[in-house]
């Protein structure tokens, strides 16, 4: 999923921060009803994709900020880092 997530947030990079959803990411990973606790999918899809970016990539991401409904996480504020930066 880390090439998935690079060429989505490769159109982000001129953005300091970024929302999205899990629905939209999940939609653009093509995942389905895979990992539908926000916890697994944060520990098993967005931490190993933003080290590997960060060690790898001329763009990453870090995870600013949860967005909730309530006690609900329903998508995350993306910091959107460049190497250049």
């Amino acid at each position: 999923y880390t090439i998935r997530l690079y060429q989505l947030i490769s159109h982000w990079r001129d953005k300091a921060y970024k929302r999205v959803t899990l629905e939209e990411i999940r939609d653009f990973l093509q995942l389905g009803k895979k990992y539908p606790n926000p916890y697994d999918f944060k520990k098993n899809i967005l931490i190993p994709a933003s080290i590997e970016l960060k060690e790898q990539g001329d763009v990453w991401f870090e995870i600013y900020e949860s967005i909730k409904i309530g006690r609900s996480i329903i998508g995350y504020i993306l910091k959107i880092v460049s190497k250049g930066n």
